[in-house]
């Protein structure tokens, strides 16, 4: 498939995505087949670019009214989680063509060219992450190599999730799996679930209240 910068159901974000600056991790392919030394490059390229990422989304944000610095250094975020929630929910998906926009594809996406949306799906994690660590320092960045979720096949496994040790079961850590939660914008943004509430701003909520 050749790639022009717009996808074949063209949007504004679309164009804008042109230049975008991919998330290029060493190994794209599914998590479950990934080694622990595979997801530990993936997670060493995260941490080194970490920084990077947010100034990415920020310079596309900006273009669009939403300005994540404030929560991200400590302001109040209920306002910039609301916007940047609306904007993915009408904005993501008409910027990749359809048929790349499911679950399987986002198991192994490069997230460029043709599948860049993803690399903003990722830095919407970091930024959603990022908001909650600004809160509660208890949370870090983690690759989840817990035996048991591997074992289980598990969609965090061998990926890069927000982490919390838990005081009553510190064998099995909280594990928020940004990534995960905000890809359903690319591929199903209208459902009931997106349009009912901002699961977004809930995860945040509960995860800046939870008691640990």
């Amino acid at each position: 498939m050749k790639w022009f910068g717009r996808a074949k159901n063209s949007s504004g974000l679309a164009a804008s995505l042109a230049e975008y600056p991919a998330y290029d991790v060493p190994h794209s392919s599914t998590h479950l087949t990934l080694s622990d030394a595979q997801a530990l490059e993936n997670f060493e390229y995260f941490q080194s670019h970490k920084q990077q990422r947010i100034a990415s989304l920020h310079a596309l944000l900006v273009r669009v009214g939403i300005d994540l610095k404030p929560a991200l250094n400590g302001a109040d975020y209920t306002t910039s989680v609301e916007a940047l929630y609306q904007w993915a929910q009408n904005e993501w998906a008409p910027a990749i063509n359809s048929e790349l926009a499911t679950r399987a594809v986002w198991r192994t996406t490069h997230r460029s060219a043709e599948h860049i949306i993803y690399s903003v799906v990722m830095d919407c994690a970091i930024a959603l992450g990022e908001i909650v660590i600004a809160r509660r320092p208890e949370y870090t960045w983690a690759v989840d190599l817990h035996p048991d979720n591997i074992k289980d096949q598990m969609p965090s496994a061998r990926r890069t999730v927000l982490s919390a040790i838990s005081t009553t079961h510190p064998e099995q850590p909280i594990l928020i799996d940004w990534e995960a939660i905000a890809v359903a914008m690319v591929i199903k943004p209208q459902s009931a679930a997106n349009r009912a509430i901002n699961l977004w701003l809930r995860v945040c909520d509960e995860a800046v209240n939870r008691e640990l």
